[in-house]
C-alpha cells in the first residue's frame, strides 16, 4: 500500500490507515467544519431503495447495539445512497469524536456479508500480523485524533492496491 500526504499528518495518516485497514471502503472525506467523516463503499450493480434501506437499518442497528454495549455515546448517523453507471455508492456520514476501530469492523463486516461478491474491495489483503499492528495503529490514531482539531478537508481513495490522501 502507498499513500501521498497531504498538509495534515495526522488526519492524512488518520484516513490512509483506515482504508488500509478496511479494503472494503473505496473513499473516505473529512469534513472539518462538523468534525464528520464520510465512508464510501462502492457495489458493482444498482441498488432499489427497499434494499438500501434493509443495510442502512441494518447498519445503523447493529452501531447503536455496539455504542450501548461499549458505553459510547450514540451520535447520529447518516446514510445516503447515489448511482453512477452500473455502480451504487454507500455513504455513513458520522462523527468523528466517538468513531471507533471495533465500529468501523462492524461495518465493513456487514457490508462484505450483505453484498457480496459486489462489493468492490481493495486488490490485496494484508498478511494478519500486519492487520493487527494496523489496527492497533488505528485505533490509536482514533483516540489521539478526538482530542485534537483537523483543520482542513481530507479525501482518502482507493485505486487497486493504492491509498492516497489529499487536501480536498
Amino acid at each position: 500500500m502507498e499513500y501521498r500526504k497531504a498538509n495534515q499528518p495526522e488526519g492524512v495518516n488518520l484516513l490512509a490507515s483506515i482504508m488500509i485497514c478496511y479494503r472494503e471502503i473505496s473513499a473516505v472525506f473529512y469534513e472539518p467544519k462538523n468534525r464528520t467523516v464520510k465512508i464510501t463503499f462502492t457495489v458493482n450493480k444498482l441498488m432499489d431503495e427497499k434494499s438500501f434501506n434493509e443495510i442502512a437499518t441494518l447498519l445503523d442497528e447493529s452501531i447503536h447495539t455496539y455504542h450501548m454495549i461499549s458505553g459510547i455515546p450514540f451520535m447520529p448517523i447518516e446514510f445516503t445512497m447515489e448511482t453512477q453507471g452500473a455502480h451504487a455508492f454507500l455513504h455513513i456520514i458520522r462523527d468523528l469524536e466517538t468513531l471507533s476501530n471495533g465500529e468501523l469492523a462492524i461495518i465493513a463486516s456487514i457490508m462484505r456479508d450483505s453484498m457480496g461478491d459486489s462489493l468492490i474491495m481493495g486488490d490485496t489483503a494484508l498478511d494478519e500480523e500486519i492487520l493487527e499492528m494496523q489496527e492497533e495503529n488505528l485505533e490509536n490514531m482514533l483516540l489521539a485524533t478526538h482530542a485534537m482539531q483537523l483543520r482542513h478537508s481530507l479525501v482518502g481513495v482507493r485505486e487497486g492496491d493504492a491509498v492516497m490522501v489529499y487536501d480536498k
